[in-house]
């Protein structure tokens, strides 16, 4: 089962189970006092699986396959040894995909008794992955009926600081119950609360080059880049253990889940077309645009093949495209942090 699908009612149920506990912990409270607040600072890992925001990678790379290698090879098969490719791939063995992220942030927290603390602060989540992937197709065409081309031209595919990106920003309210060990040691079991406000980034810049081998060289480069905004509620769920070295000083680990419940994402776009070669020809078009992300279905048939993967857009409506539908932000996922804090 998707552990996603239990993170809800896990973090419903350990609220009524923390309450009744917290309620107690208040009524034997410690006196209002400085020295019961500490601030805390924090970093660490999250595993996370955005797969609407990783379709970004995955299109790409299957339309290199489809529209590149699959392409040559049809030829190939077709003409044998009157066409031969020879190809090269440099850089990333593939686009990457977001797998996970960075959460790091700070907190004040007010010790209400032994066992019984809150606390508020801001979190931060990153999530950037960056491709920089080629390949070069050295062709050797000797078809007798095929004159476009010299028979002996290279073709390149370049898509540098290719980039598939989430951040969010999160205000939490948590509740912490825990017991000491001993006098240095502590565990605790924690959950909190709070907006989300997130952003989505995808960037490609795919880049064509073609030389022959009487010097005639082409460029052809399509630039996309999208990027939105959404807002919407989290929760954490999580157990810790403290280390106390000095008295007003203590080092923490704590791990658990996050969920984040993200809405529709909005926001703008743009692209730049543009061709130019050594006979001097020179052409270029720019568009931009502000839209809701989808997930589109493609659905193109080509002689050698089909080409079916998902690809995200936000320049038409999802409504009217032919099997479209609403983009998720999904980043939620299991996470450790580590951290330091220091009593006032």
């Amino acid at each position: 089962m998707n552990p996603r699908r239990l993170a809800r009612p896990a973090l419903a149920l350990a609220l009524l189970a923390l309450l009744p506990a917290a309620l107690f912990s208040q009524e034997e409270g410690y006196e209002f006092r400085l020295s019961n607040f500490s601030l805390e600072f924090y970093g660490g890992v999250c595993k996370i699986n955005p797969v609407d925001l990783n379709n970004h990678a995955l299109y790409e790379e299957a339309y290199l396959q489809f529209y590149w290698v699959k392409y040559y090879d049809y030829l190939h098969s077709i003409y044998g040894d009157n066409y031969v490719v020879t190809s090269t791939r440099t850089g990333d063995s593939a686009f990457r995909t977001l797998k996970k992220a960075v959460p790091y942030g700070f907190r004040l927290r007010y010790q209400a008794s032994p066992t019984f603390s809150l606390t508020l602060g801001v979190q931060y989540l990153d999530g950037t992955q960056v491709s920089n992937v080629g390949m070069t197709f050295a062709i050797q065409d000797r078809r007798p009926d095929y004159t476009d081309y010299p028979n002996v031209r290279t073709i390149q595919y370049q898509n540098t600081g290719f980039t598939t990106q989430a951040k969010a920003w999160m205000p939490e309210l948590g509740a912490h119950f825990g017991w000491d060990f001993s006098s240095v040691f502590r565990w605790e079991i924690s959950i909190a609360f709070g907006p989300v406000f997130a952003e989505c980034r995808t960037l490609s810049q795919r880049h064509s080059i073609v030389t022959t081998i009487d010097g005639y060289r082409s460029d052809s480069v399509y630039a996309q880049e999208m990027k939105g905004s959404v807002t919407g509620l989290g929760g954490e769920l999580g157990m810790g253990v403290f280390i106390r070295p000095l008295k007003y000083a203590r080092l923490f680990v704590e791990g658990g889940y996050e969920f984040r419940e993200l809405g529709e994402v909005t926001g703008p776009g743009w692209s730049r077309s543009s061709f130019s070669d050594s006979n001097g020809v020179h052409d270029s078009t720019f568009a931009n645009w502000t839209g809701t992300w989808y997930v589109q279905t493609n659905n193109v048939t080509q002689s050698w093949g089909h080409f079916t993967p998902l690809n995200i857009q936000n320049q038409y409506a999802y409504e009217f495209m032919p099997e479209g539908r609403r983009f998720n932000p999904d980043l939620s996922g299991f996470q450790v942090k580590a951290g330091v804090g220091f009593n006032f």
